[in-house]
């Protein structure tokens, strides 16, 4: 049973536990079976749509058909809002996972359109009923070809998204062989062919909350469309395409066309040469247009000379997460009209149509194509002094309404450019090489000759057709990262060089390659959506991807991904302060995601109205818009590898979770604007953001006298340190010693003497510095959701206040003979306190060492680095011994002092996204344990209550025995229910009120 359970009331469990279980419907007085002779697919035919309707779910209602409110569409009053939660999702080893009679009602329902998921290779294995040898031998042949996977319902082109399980077994992965599960495959999938069908799966999927998935074509770079014991909705059917001579709207007159979500690049252009017009597509021929590219932004060979494909958009067919289908334009529904064009698929509704621009058809279009390669004696710096020059005229090309398709790859030892395809639309290829001649000149002068190809097209179809390769797919030994590089950092000399650097030290690392697009979508005026704005000022997007050996582990695989994130790829993004990047194309460990894929202010007003529209949290897609909120119950990655293994709770040994920093607009100023938060805002149930709250007079003067006490303890510090670790560590000890105060309080016994914040003032090399001493985990006197409300309280007012940390020591007590559950659960919850972003700030010091012998501690140290803190030490922190001197603390201190301070992770999550703590990284920490807790208590009570009974007729010493034991389990469990309960009713009080209880009660601090 998953923890999702402890998010349901228990009303709203009764009513779906309760539930039919027989597929009836009632015919005039008598009960009679449902089956498609008794009950038509629930849909009705309206405007040309035939799509779900109130007055369907009506009848059927009339009809009693077994466990129809399941479908209903959302609304206040329904068991769905009060038990769905954005946060946690069911699965199907939960209670109330759909029983087989719900499933079959769905499929009745739906005109028998439900598919329970059999993965594509499954064939290849006998302990799945369809081994088939010889088809698993086709399979295999064909595995790369992308028309193979096109039609199956739910494998993806890339199968490290679906856990890289159920392969062929021939085929190269660090899986081993011989294993065919269904990992991150969906458990059910619905063939829709119409609006009703995709209804019936949002409405159900919500009132259950469960996992819901949309697969297309299954084009995706970044594991948007696969999800681990989700319902999956299968949109390949919807390939209408529909064209307008003339199409009006508000600021539009013109042709048009109207295409099916699952319209491919191809059929896209195929359909709009049939029309004589030229439309805006991608440029991989099996690319859903009508899925992501549209909704994601979506580049293209045309995006130079007409925009992006959402700046084509006129208006959207779509279903809501009520279940509503509604047309979104300029004039109807215009807040998502803004968010689908730019920001994101899977992440606002399921769209089964777009009616987009077209243009008229090109004049001419010409396309060229080269490669220069280093060997012989042309020299490497010689290829990468052409590829620099190529590089800095881009933004030439751009404003011709050029598009270039080019890779900078190794060639045997050897480096090679490759321009795959340079596309110059309305030019012939006189004009053509009249525009490039400069570039070739300059290349003469380096000694190089250019053996070009030269193709002239009286129209786009033809001239895509030599753009592109035919794709291939079915690898799982690679990802990559993408970068949107800014026009500025091309045509300003000390901007290129740094990029440029960059870009060359990341080829020498010898693990990366480049796909990379010369274009610019600034072809004059644009309309107002979501795109991205670092598009607008984009000359490249560059494309960084790194592969590995079959034959590493996940651990290996999964340093080498840490290394190209967090190490390679910096200098990169350092060059290009404020840029971005495709989210459709990049990387799924990318640091500030929010900023880097949407934008800052494009992503608070996505993130507003994705919380207003879908308050349920039912659309969920990794880095999509929201999804800080929801990847603790639905992502997990393997040890930073890109594959996505399971959805449901983490049930598979050894994920790791990918740590994400929830995002909300807006920065509070000073004590004021906290007053002002305190005293403006009243409660509201359904807020998402309960912290908040209208407040009486004196708790706004406490928490303004609270704020005070904060900021004036921190004014004019020049760093900031706060020491964390196990209760014991010998935090308060390190303190002490670093600052020379010797009345601090320390603990030397078995109860804990830190039991709230101490900061303590110190002077590290004339620099005056502040250190927070905080209570630590496992704490004998404090439970663990005390002390992080204690930590959380103090950390909020201090973001409020413009607070921010130099840094982190972290001790851990080298005396430890191995590293318990409670010191893995301290580390656990020191990492979602301060966020893998912030780890280059951080010190792990090893406390004790004169309590050891040399050899002891050396063993134990290296255990700790090699196994306990690796990922750490890969993210930038770093390990030093603390011999327990004055002069050992101030030098650990003295790493710090310099660094650039930082807000912690659980700071942004209270402060800037303003959530409850319950939902804060370390927050949901703390609740997955309790309620792993809970069912542990349940099942030793369960325990002790057979023994008690089975020794009812024994001794009664045993007995009276036994019943103390019971007594003390019982206590255990009332207080794992009391901070169960402290957590879930924390979420609905405001930050006043957690301090008026901390001022209410003793202390044990310096302040």
């Amino acid at each position: 049973m998953s923890k999702c359970l402890k998010a349901l009331s228990f009303t709203a469990a009764c009513q779906i536990t309760q539930l039919a279980t027989a597929q009836t419907i009632i015919d005039g007085n008598q009960t009679v079976a449902a089956n498609e002779s008794t009950v038509a697919p629930a849909v009705e035919l309206v405007d040309g749509e035939h799509i779900l309707t109130d007055a369907v779910l009506a009848n059927l209602t009339a009809l009693e058909v077994s466990n129809i409110s399941l479908f209903n569409f959302a609304s206040n009053d329904t068991a769905s809002k009060r038990a769905a939660s954005a946060e946690c999702k069911t699965y199907p080893s939960d209670l109330l996972w759909p029983n087989e009679i719900i499933w079959a009602v769905f499929d009745l329902l739906t005109g028998n359109a439900l598919i329970k998921d059999v993965p594509l290779a499954s064939v290849c294995y006998d302990s799945w009923s369809n081994y088939d040898a010889d088809e698993c031998a086709y399979i295999t042949e064909q595995w790369t070809n992308v028309s193979l996977h096109l039609p199956s319902p739910s494998d993806l082109m890339f199968p490290l998204w679906e856990g890289a399980t159920c392969l062929p077994p021939d085929i190269s992965t660090n899986e081993p062989t011989g294993n065919c599960t269904l990992g991150g495959f969906p458990s059910y999938i619905v063939n829709a062919t119409n609006v009703a069908q995709i209804q019936l799966a949002v409405n159900l999927a919500r009132n259950l909350n469960l996992r819901l998935v949309i697969k297309n074509t299954g084009h995706d770079f970044n594991g948007r469309s696969a999800g681990a014991g989700s319902l999956s909705v299968w949109t390949y059917s919807f390939k209408d395409l529909e064209f307008y001579q003339t199409l009006t709207t508000p600021t539009f007159s013109g042709p048009a066309m109207k295409i099916g979500a699952a319209i491919e690049n191809k059929e896209l252009f195929a359909g709009a040469e049939k029309y004589g017009v030229t439309g805006v597509g991608g440029l991989c021929t099996t690319v859903g247009a009508g899925g992501g590219f549209f909704a994601g932004g979506g580049h293209g060979p045309m995006t130079s000379m007409l925009g992006l494909g959402s700046d084509q958009v006129l208006s959207v067919d779509v279903v809501t997460p009520d279940g509503r289908f509604v047309t979104a334009s300029e004039e109807d529904h215009t807040e998502l009209f803004w968010a689908l064009r730019g920001g994101g698929g899977s992440t606002f509704g399921i769209t089964t149509s777009w009616t987009v621009k077209v243009t008229p058809k090109l004049s001419s279009a010409s396309v060229l194509k080269f490669s220069i390669t280093s060997g012989g004696t042309l020299t490497t710096a010689t290829v990468w002094q052409a590829i620099g020059l190529y590089l800095q005229n881009i933004p030439t090309y751009n404003a011709a309404g050029n598009y270039e398709y080019f890779q900078i790859t190794p060639s045997g030892d050897d480096l090679e450019l490759l321009i795959s395809a340079w596309f110059a639309p309305n030019m012939t290829v006189e004009e053509h090489q009249s525009l490039v001649a400069p570039l070739f000149a300059a290349y003469s002068t380096l000694g190089i000759t250019v053996n070009a190809t030269w193709q002239q097209f009286d129209s786009y179809l033809p001239a895509w057709e030599q753009l592109t390769d035919a794709e291939s797919v079915g690898w799982t030994t690679a990802r990559s990262a993408s970068r949107l590089i800014p026009e500025g950092n091309l045509s300003d000399e000390s901007k290129f060089n740094q990029t440029f650097r960059a870009i060359q030290d990341l080829y020498n690392t010898g693990s990366v390659s480049f796909v990379g697009y010369g274009i610019s979508a600034n072809s004059g005026s644009y309309p107002d959506n979501a795109v991205n704005p670092a598009w607008r000022k984009a000359g490249i997007h560059l494309i960084a991807a790194v592969a590995w050996s079959p034959d590493q582990s996940w651990a290996e695989v999964s340093d080498l991904s840490l290394n190209f994130t967090n190490k390679w790829l910096k200098p990169l993004r350092d060059a290009t302060p404020g840029a971005g990047a495709y989210a459709s194309e990049a990387d799924i460990l990318e640091p500030n995601w929010q900023q880097s894929f949407y934008g800052n202010g494009t992503y608070e007003r996505l993130y507003a109205f994705k919380q207003k529209i879908d308050p349920t949290g039912l659309f969920y897609a990794h880095n999509a818009v929201g999804s800080e909120s929801c990847d603790e119950c639905v992502v997990k990655q393997h040890q930073a590898s890109p594959k996505q293994d399971s959805g449901a709770g983490g049930t598979l040994a050894g994920p790791h979770e990918v740590p994400q920093m929830p995002y909300e607009p807006g920065h509070d100023d000073g004590v004021t604007s906290i007053a002002q938060r305190l005293s403006d805002h009243s409660i509201d149930e359904s807020s998402r953001h309960p912290r908040n709250a209208k407040e009486s007079g004196n708790l706004v003067d406490e928490g303004l006298k609270y704020g005070r006490s904060v900021y004036n303890s921190f004014r004019g510090k020049n760093a900031v340190i706060a020491v964390m670790g196990m209760t014991g560590s010998g935090k308060t000890t390190f303190i002490s010693k670093v600052t020379g105060r010797t009345d601090l309080k320390i603990g030397h016994d078995l109860t804990s003497c830190t039991q709230d914040i101490q900061v303590v003032d110190g002077n590290i090399n004339g620099q005056t510095v502040r250190f927070v001493d905080t209570p630590g985990f496992s704490d004998t006197n404090l439970s663990d959701t005390e002390v992080l409300e204690l930590i959380a309280d103090y950390l909020t007012v201090a973001y409020k206040q413009k607070i921010k940390l130099s840094g982190i020591i972290y001790l851990h007590p080298i005396t430890d003979r191995r590293v318990t559950h409670h010191g893995v659960k301290n580390l656990e919850m020191f990492k979602k306190l301060t966020g893998e972003e912030n780890l280059k700030n951080v010190v792990l010091a090893t406390s004790m060492w004169d309590r050891v012998t040399e050899e002891e501690g050396s063993k134990r140290e290296e255990e700790l680095k090699q196994k306990f803190w690796k990922l750490l030490l890969a993210m930038g922190a770093e390990t030093v011994r603390h011999s327990g001197t004055p002069e050992s603390a101030r030098h650990i201190a003295s790493r710090l002092t310099g660094k650039k301070p930082i807000y912690l992770q659980l700071q942004e999550e209270l402060g800037r996204g303003n959530l409850a703590l319950k939902d804060t990284t370390a927050g949901r920490q703390i609740m997955h344990e309790l309620v792993r807790m809970k069912e542990e208590h349940q099942r030793e009570l369960a325990d002790m209550e057979n023994m008690m009974k089975n020794s009812a007729q024994q001794n009664q010493g045993l007995i009276e025995t036994l019943k103390e034991h019971y007594q003390g389990m019982l206590a255990e469990m009332d207080k794992t229910l009391r901070d169960e309960r402290r957590m879930n009713e924390e979420a609905m009080r405001s930050l006043t009120d957690r301090i008026h209880a901390l001022e209410s009660r003793g202390r044990c601090n310096v302040m």
